[in-house]
C-alpha cells in the first residue's frame, strides 16, 4: 500500500467478509467525521488532524472516489450532503448553461461531484464548472487545473469557505469568472479575476438579466432558477 499520513489501516481487520459487513456494498461509510473504506483488501480510516497537519493533493488523492471531502487551503473539510433547494437551483442553472455550452461547442459543463486540482493544496469539486475549447487540455480522468467559470451554491456551513478560501483559491489558481449563489436569498454574486483577485461585479437579487463573460454569449434571468 502507498503510505500517506491521510490514512491509518487498522491491518488486524483484514478478511473481506468484515469489510463487506461494515461497509455494506458502498465505497465508503461516514462514521462520526471520519471516513471507513476499503483499499488493497485492507479497511482503511481517515485519522486527520487539521489543527496539526497540512494536506496535499497526493494525499487527496488516495481517499475513495465520491468521498464528500474537499480539500481547501491544505485542509480536510467533510462536506455534508446538499438540501433541496440547493440541488434544484443547481440543477436548474446547469441545465440552461449545459445546454448553452454544447449548442455553441464552446467546450465542457460538468457538475459536482467532479474533482478540480487546483494546485498542491487545493482539490475542490464546485457545483458547477465550465471549461473552454481553449483549456480543453486540462481534461483528465478529473480537471487538473483551474476551469474558465465557477459557480458555488452556499449555504450556512460553506459560506465561509466559498467566500473566502474558495474565492482566494480561485482567484491565484486563474480561474476568469465565479459566480455565488445564495438560493435562500435568491441572490447571485459575480466575480471577475482581476490580477489574481476575484472581484465582486455585481450582486444580482430575485430577478434580473445576468451575462457571463467567461461563457461568451451566455445569460438568463435569475428568476428562471428560482421557486415562484
Amino acid at each position: 500500500m502507498i503510505a500517506s499520513k491521510f490514512l491509518n489501516v487498522f491491518t488486524s481487520i483484514s478478511p473481506s467478509e468484515v469489510i463487506h459487513t461494515l461497509l455494506q456494498g458502498r465505497k465508503f461509510v461516514e462514521f462520526k467525521g471520519q471516513l471507513l473504506f476499503e483499499q488493497e483488501g485492507k479497511l482503511a480510516m481517515t485519522t486527520i488532524d487539521n489543527q496539526n497537519e497540512t494536506y496535499t493533493d497526493e494525499d487527496y488523492r488516495h481517499l475513495p472516489e465520491g468521498a464528500p471531502i474537499q480539500l481547501i487551503n491544505g485542509k480536510r473539510i467533510i462536506m455534508s450532503s446538499p438540501i433541496e433547494l440547493h440541488q434544484a437551483v443547481s440543477g436548474d442553472l446547469f441545465v440552461l448553461i449545459y445546454s448553452f455550452v454544447k449548442k455553441n461547442k464552446l467546450g465542457k459543463t460538468y457538475a459536482a461531484p467532479f474533482d478540480v486540482y487546483l494546485d498542491h493544496a487545493n482539490a475542490i469539486q464546485p457545483d458547477i464548472l465550465f471549461i473552454s475549447n481553449e483549456r480543453k487540455n486540462i481534461i483528465k480522468d478529473f480537471v487538473e487545473g483551474a476551469p474558465d467559470f465557477v459557480v458555488e451554491i452556499t449555504s450556512p456551513s460553506t459560506k465561509k469557505y466559498d467566500l473566502k478560501d474558495k474565492l482566494q483559491a480561485y482567484g491565484r489558481n486563474d480561474v476568469l469568472e465565479y459566480w455565488v449563489i445564495h438560493p435562500k436569498k435568491q441572490e447571485l454574486l459575480t466575480y471577475l479575476n482581476k490580477k489574481g483577485v476575484m472581484t465582486l461585479q455585481k450582486t444580482y437579487s430575485k430577478k434580473g438579466k445576468v451575462k457571463s463573460k467567461a461563457i461568451k454569449g451566455f445569460s438568463f434571468q435569475l428568476a428562471d432558477i428560482f421557486e415562484k
